[in-house]
């Protein structure tokens, strides 16, 4: 009796393990699908699975974005944000935002943000407003500001003009510094001019101007064009403009070029002028080539006192060593102290 008794609590037990077993092996195992109460509802969280519904479209969860360290896959990603359609765009955000933060979801909004905003600018700088994280938010607006520039220069400067937003001087200055490498990216002449008809009446306008101008100094460095840049900007005729643009294209060649930076440096024929240019190549230089840097300056310095011109006398090897001297002050002194001293000092 006994024996028959205990058969069959062990039968109910066995039968409640096969159960539960079975359940979370389902749950953990079985192809996640979901039926959408509601347009644009959020799903529930199944385990380490998330499933994000649309009328029409199921999202991949946020395990499929990760690659066998855990962490986010920026391929996986970006595959995933380019096959969304921009109009769900706006949505899913709201989805997505309303799941418990983490890796994964944030690097699907950074995602999702970067491909909407660079395919459809204009519908994301409609909703950007909605992103609720504020680096996130900008990112797109800087994205977006880029690329309807390339495309349609005079949009971009139109939406700039009647944004409402009170936003703070460097955030303004780096919109219009986005909108402008979009320009300069198919018109740097275009860039330029829009650029110059920027009032300077205010601090907020003149960090506009200048940002815009390291805009264009930037997107022409990095397309290989300086000696088309350097004649660009040599016909400005605010020396402070001037300034700012060669400047930045200068630091931009020597870091890319610099054999190319100092041979245009010596075809200059006013001795003021390529002292100056001789300077900012070095100082560039120096960050990646302290040596090779210096050594070039110390022979430009020497042909230059050599030829009757003071200006440039010691200054452009003095430019060197003190870029090289911010995260090295043994090399530049081993350096000075093995030079052969001039005629003038011997």
């Amino acid at each position: 009796m006994k024996s028959r008794k205990f058969k069959k609590i062990l039968q109910v037990v066995l039968w409640c393990a096969t159960a539960v077993g079975a359940f979370w092996f389902g749950r953990r195992s079985a192809p996640e699908t979901s039926v959408a109460p509601a347009k644009g509802k959020v799903m529930t969280d199944h385990g380490p699975t998330i499933v994000l519904t649309t009328s029409n479209k199921v999202i991949p969860s946020t395990q499929d974005m990760l690659n066998g360290k855990g962490k986010p896959d920026a391929d996986a990603l970006k595959a995933w944000a380019d096959s969304l359609d921009p109009a769900q765009c706006a949505s899913l955000l709201a989805q997505l935002e309303k799941l418990p933060g983490g890796d994964p979801r944030d690097a699907m909004i950074a995602a999702m943000i970067a491909s909407w905003a660079t395919r459809d600018p204009q519908s994301y700088l409609s909703d950007y407003t909605k992103v609720a994280n504020p680096r996130s938010r900008e990112t797109g607006v800087s994205d977006a500001l880029k690329a309807m520039a390339a495309k349609d220069p005079k949009a971009a400067a139109a939406w700039l003009a009647s944004s409402t937003d009170a936003v703070p001087n460097n955030m303004l200055a780096q919109r219009y510094r986005s909108a402008i490498q979009g320009m300069a990216a198919s018109d740097p002449q275009a860039a330029l001019d829009f650029v110059n008809s920027l009032s300077t009446g205010s601090t907020a306008n003149a960090q506009i101007q200048r940002q815009g101008l390291n805009a264009i100094a930037d997107t022409l460095a990095n397309n290989g064009q300086f000696t088309d840049a350097m004649k660009m900007f040599g016909n400005l005729t605010d020396p402070n403009q001037r300034a700012i643009a060669t400047n930045e294209l200068m630091n931009q060649w020597a870091q890319s070029n610099p054999t190319d930076a100092t041979t245009y440096v010596a075809s200059l024929n006013d001795p003021t002028q390529r002292g100056q240019m001789a300077g900012q190549v070095v100082s560039s230089w120096a960050r990646t080539d302290p040596q090779a840097a210096a050594a070039w300056a110390a022979q430009f310095d020497q042909a230059a006192a050599s030829g009757g011109n003071p200006t440039g006398s010691g200054q452009v090897l003095a430019d060197a060593i003190r870029s090289w001297s911010r995260y090295d002050l043994n090399g530049p002194a081993q350096f000075l102290n093995g030079l052969t001293p001039s005629p003038a000092h011997a």
